[in-house]
């Protein structure tokens, strides 16, 4: 495993006195979002603004269709997380997000006009908002340092899935990976100079952060030290380039 992550403590420095946290149980509730009464005419996106950082677990969406049935999806950090089709009338719908974002999208994709009557989530506040910088910021470890990034937070969180239950895998560390994903796909579509790209960066540090303490309790596991000063190191990075 030393080997194996000796390119990672190259460009991330290690942690130094790192000490374990007891995990906290997260604080979920259960909130009706502001502004969640609205309409989706034809190839309409609707934005939610969360006003500020928030980890969401699931919605739950009461909707229905203006004299015909309407389908519309809900993404997350550009990600579709569900499609739902709608009736003239029709109980709630469940969509699972799992993710720290700061805004919901809803966009009409067929059918007729979709009125989204309300909207519920389970969630939990998180940090505060973050600024995207407009410029590239100099010293960075690589020509194309959203990729970089992007690849380092995604082989840590391998390493650490045969490792640990699956069930803090799910909650903790599948998400990094997925806006990791994402992070990487921006990156290199667009290139680091890409305030899109930025932006995937932006959400990845705070997916980690929201991971943290989690994270900490694994520095007390000699199979899992390396790859918590690895994803702490990378987190503490990202801060430093991004604010």
């Amino acid at each position: 495993m030393k080997i194996a992550f000796a390119v990672l403590f190259c460009l991330f420095s290690p942690v130094a006195n790192a000490q374990a946290t007891k995990l906290k149980p997260f604080n979920f509730e259960t909130v009706t979002l502001s502004n969640s009464d609205f309409t989706l005419g034809s190839g309409q996106t609707y934005s939610l603004d969360l006003q500020g950082w928030h980890h969401v677990a699931k919605l739950f969406i009461q909707a229905e269709g203006y004299y015909s049935d309407a389908t519309f999806e809900v993404v997350v950090n550009g990600d579709t997380k569900g499609t739902v089709r709608v009736p003239g009338r029709d109980p709630s719908y469940v969509v699972t997000v799992g993710e720290v974002t700061n805004s919901i999208q809803f966009r009409q994709i067929s059918g007729g006009n979709a009125h989204i009557r309300s909207v519920l989530a389970v969630e939990t506040a998180f940090g505060l908002p973050i600024t995207v910088p407009v410029a590239h910021p100099f010293g960075l470890p690589s020509a194309n340092s959203v990729t970089e990034f992007a690849k380092a937070a995604i082989g840590i969180v391998n390493a650490y899935e045969p490792i640990i239950t699956s069930e803090n895998f799910s909650t903790y560390l599948l998400p990094i990976k997925v806006v990791a994903g994402r992070a990487f796909v921006m990156g290199d579509a667009h290139g680091e100079l890409s305030q899109r790209a930025w932006e995937s960066l932006n959400e990845l540090e705070k997916q980690i952060e929201f991971a943290d303490e989690y994270i900490k309790t694994t520095f007390i596991d000699e199979n899992t030290f390396d790859l918590a000063v690895a994803l702490e190191s990378l987190k503490e990075r990202l801060k430093d380039v991004l604010h």
